[in-house]
């Protein structure tokens, strides 16, 4: 790529290209994959514009949301929800959309089924942190950013995540009687499996 570049080739790599690398590093599988996605995307934020090192672009919201997707298989949810807070800081040069937000939630579900074995939080904590973040998304829709918004698959996904948690506390009912209230109260109809996923909790 630098070769490419360096020769003002019409083929010099952009950010397609470097989205590419970080996505063939995912499909990799090895256990470095998140750190190899996160190096480019921190050379892409770091070196992208300097001189010399010219051949390196910005990334945008797609490079995030596969170092997302990167850091997911690492079972990372904090690193994951980093990565969002990061673009929701980025002054509008990164801006996170639905996706990203999907993938934070996604990940603290999947961390309240699967958790790690040296897992020191509390109960439930993980289902409360994706609905925490369901909340954000549904509120910065409704304060009118027509770029977000929530899946019906979201509300569901937490819903049955509180159904299947090994945490038997009044935390996950908690999570998920508010995340039924928030289905009931958003645009879409209520799938009837979450009325069966609320009645296994």
């Amino acid at each position: 790529m630098r070769d490419l570049a360096e020769h003002n080739s019409v083929h010099a790599p952009d950010v397609v290209s470097f989205n590419a690398v970080i996505k063939s590093w995912i499909n990799s599988k090895k256990t470095n994959a998140g750190g190899r996605c996160e190096y480019w995307l921190r050379r892409m934020l770091n070196e992208s514009g300097d001189e010399g090192h010219g051949f390196i672009c910005p990334p945008n919201t797609q490079t995030y949301n596969l170092v997302m997707d990167c850091r997911i298989q690492d079972k990372s949810p904090e690193l994951v929800e980093n990565l969002l807070i990061e673009m929701l800081s980025s002054g509008g040069r990164c801006p996170p959309n639905s996706e990203s937000f999907s993938k934070v939630i996604r990940a603290w579900v999947q961390d309240e089924l699967e958790g790690r074995e040296d897992d020191h939080r509390l109960p439930g904590s993980s289902l409360a942190n994706s609905l925490r973040w369901l909340q954000e998304l549904l509120e910065r829709e409704g304060s009118g950013d027509v770029k977000l918004g929530p899946a019906p698959e979201l509300f569901l996904l937490i819903i049955k995540g509180a159904a299947r948690s090994r945490a038997a506390s009044i935390a996950v009912l908690e999570t998920a009687r508010k995340t039924m209230e928030l289905y009931k109260q958003s645009r879409f109809r209520v799938d009837g499996v979450a009325y069966v996923f609320m009645l296994d909790i």
